[in-house]
């Protein structure tokens, strides 16, 4: 799943992900990302770590909630690299500086 609040930028981003075989649904924020995620069970989940409802920190405990299984959370973000060890301790599994290289992406969920 993606999550971000641009649509322009999730639509590409999504069709980026198709590209290099990954099945996508995607979701504008915070609500109707953890109604699919409830509904659809993904195994990984690709989010902006700000969104305008909710900091990526808060919305990665949400996001672990609303699935029954043990999932990725992966924060794409525009933050400076200092806070990516916040998104990690805050349940993020790997963190990206947008603009993302979605091979590098690829390439490290798949050895995940």
């Amino acid at each position: 799943m993606l999550v971000d609040d641009n649509d322009a930028l999730r639509g590409s981003t999504a069709q980026l992900f198709r590209l290099v075989g990954w099945d996508v649904i995607t979701a504008s924020g915070v609500q109707p990302a953890v109604e699919l995620a409830m509904q659809h069970q993904p195994t990984v989940i690709v989010t902006e770590a700000i969104l305008p409802d909710v900091r990526g920190y808060n919305f990665a405990r949400t996001l672990r909630g609303a699935v029954e299984h043990d999932i990725t959370l992966v924060a794409l973000t525009r933050l400076s690299e200092q806070s990516f060890d916040e998104l990690r301790a805050a349940g993020f599994d790997l963190v990206f500086a947008k603009p993302v290289d979605i091979e590098l992406v690829h390439a490290r969920l798949v050895r995940t």
